[in-house]
């Protein structure tokens, strides 16, 4: 694949997207992603491409729609959401790990022993209140925290060594 910068014109992003939408569902899913990422030089495998699949999606359906792709494909970072898939492993085993429902999304109740955590790892700062922290990650404003609203936090903090 060529060099496409990061604002390539829609039509252009939209023909990438297409290419690797193989099924034609309007989606990329983990294994479609894994090929983009293989073409574009990064070897990620398909547990890590499931996982930043989750870390891409924003509407928590579990597959990239073409406004989330964009979305991504614009970020400066892109690659480097790409590149720390361990990182992105570890998180998601936390975050699965307040998501006690397994519903793929923390709610209120969840949150306030995810805070508690937060704060006694310093990911938190300890004046912040638990309504507020949700505030903060809760970019939606549905009262529940997705994966990527919790990764898209964590990408802000200054992870204690």
């Amino acid at each position: 694949m060529a060099t496409v910068p990061q604002n390539a014109p829609l039509p252009v992003l939209k023909s990438i997207f297409m290419k690797y939408d193989k099924d034609n569902s309007g989606k990329i899913g983990p294994l479609e992603l894994k090929d983009l990422c293989y073409e574009l030089g990064f070897f990620v495998s398909i547990d890590n491409a499931g996982v930043l699949v989750k870390r891409l999606d924003t509407d928590g359906e579990g597959l990239i729609g073409l406004d989330e792709f964009i979305n991504w494909w614009r970020d400066p970072k892109k690659f480097e959401k790409i590149t720390s898939s361990e990182r992105n492993q570890q998180s998601l085993k936390y975050f699965q790990y307040f998501d006690t429902d397994k519903s793929g999304s923390i709610n209120s109740e969840e949150y306030a022993k995810l805070h508690s955590d937060l704060i006694k790892n310093n990911l938190i700062h300890p004046t912040v209140t638990a309504e507020q922290g949700l505030k903060i990650m809760d970019k939606t404003g549905d009262g529940n925290i997705s994966f990527s609203e919790f990764m898209d936090y964590m990408d802000t903090v200054q992870t204690p060594q």
